[in-house]
């Protein structure tokens, strides 16, 4: 497998990584908001999956989420 010379990639991801050179940005507007819905099923049996979306909605997890980058909706 050979390399890419350039390729887009998420704002998160080139800020994880110092392999990464960021040489422009689309505009803003220029693009929809990229959102990460998460939801727990209805029937679902799994009973971690409520403290795992009360976990996600935390400060603790918000800090997570902005040091890698992310926007974080404040409800």
């Amino acid at each position: 497998l050979q390399e890419a010379a350039i390729g887009l990639v998420y704002a998160t991801d080139a800020l994880s990584t110092d392999k990464v050179s960021l040489i422009g940005t689309f505009p803003p507007g220029s693009y929809p908001t990229i959102v990460y819905p998460v939801a727990a099923l209805a029937n679902g049996k799994d009973t971690q999956s409520h403290a795992f979306l009360a976990y996600l909605r935390s400060h603790a997890a918000r800090d997570v989420f902005k040091q890698y980058g992310f926007k974080v909706k404040e409800e």
